[in-house]
């Protein structure tokens, strides 16, 4: 009885030009809402590759080797992908503000006006969108995880990062050591001047070769002080050096050839390291000098 009732209606309808009517309010919602989403979904994803490219860019990387060349192909593919994607976003965009205007100030839309034509229309377009979007989207969001995957197991584990930080809290911590010897270094001299002085008075006349000997001693000793404050100085430079460097770089990539920054830097740290080690090898023996010598006054 149902299909029969409904057959006749088709038949009543059609002989007498029947109409429907559509409310724009509710067809605005449903075109709205599919547009929300598709700009949704599109921003999502090109946000999520806007993200990958921002942590790749950051590197700052020349495309020295393979591995980083086909990253920056997958890069451009990918970016090819989005722009299609967010010309169909357009094009649906259009259409709903094209639905806007040709309804604008209407309540309903009849079936068979040109209104209705335009509807039917703008309902394909938007349906045909929102069906090549979510196909191609898929394809980029696949295409994204492979690259992500690509630089974490091919690109990652090959460089090398420094944080400009870090690295420079090591210098300013190798600054603040270097100013602690400084003030124990000229302490020591004075110790043992007080002594060589308590020795003057005793022995300068009586054994001059000795406090000869261990006048030079003092002077040697002194003399440190002065390749002390040379490594100081020195530090200090190499740390303004690479601050101005990187200024503005939280990171740097061994891809990079910002990459030179780091390695002349250490290559320096490690000279003055160098410096300060036997520096304090030969403060040692001459303390050792010094003391030997004082004490055979007194045999």
């Amino acid at each position: 009885m149902k299909s029969i009732y409904l057959l006749l209606l088709v038949l009543l309808c059609g002989l007498n030009s029947c109409k429907f009517y559509y409310k724009t309010a509710d067809l605005d919602h449903q075109f709205k809402s599919s547009v929300e989403n598709i700009n949704s979904n599109c921003d999502k994803l090109t946000n999520q590759i806007k993200s990958y490219q921002k942590e790749f860019q950051a590197m700052n990387c020349s495309n020295s080797t393979e591995e980083l060349k086909e990253a920056n192909r997958m890069f451009e593919e990918i970016n090819i992908q989005i722009s299609e994607l967010n010309k169909l976003k357009s094009v649906a965009i259009k259409s709903y503000y094209d639905f806007a205007n040709y309804t604008k100030g209407k309540t309903e839309i009849q079936s068979g006006t040109e209104e209705w034509r335009k509807f039917k229309s703008t309902k394909k377009l938007v349906k045909n969108s929102v069906k090549l979007i979510q196909k191609n989207g898929n394809r980029t969001v696949s295409e994204a995880e492979k690259l992500n995957t690509y630089i974490s197991e091919k690109i990652a584990p090959t460089i090398q990062k420094c944080n400009t930080k870090d690295f420079e809290k090591t210098i300013l911590n190798e600054l603040d050591s270097l100013s602690k010897l400084q003030k124990e270094y000229p302490e020591k001299a004075k110790k043992y001047t007080v002594e060589v002085e308590k020795i003057a008075t005793l022995y300068k006349s009586s054994q001059p070769d000795k406090y000869q000997t261990l006048t030079e001693e003092l002077k040697s000793l002194d003399e440190l002080n002065k390749d002390l404050n040379s490594i100081s100085e020195n530090v200090k430079e190499i740390h303004k050096s690479f601050a101005s460097g990187v200024k503005g770089k939280e990171f740097i990539y061994s891809c990079s050839s910002d990459w030179n920054i780091v390695k002349q830097t250490e290559e320096k740290i490690k000279k003055e390291e160098q410096r300060l080690i036997d520096l304090n090898l030969n403060s040692q023996r001459i303390q050792l000098q010094i003391q030997n010598t004082l004490n055979s006054f007194k045999q």
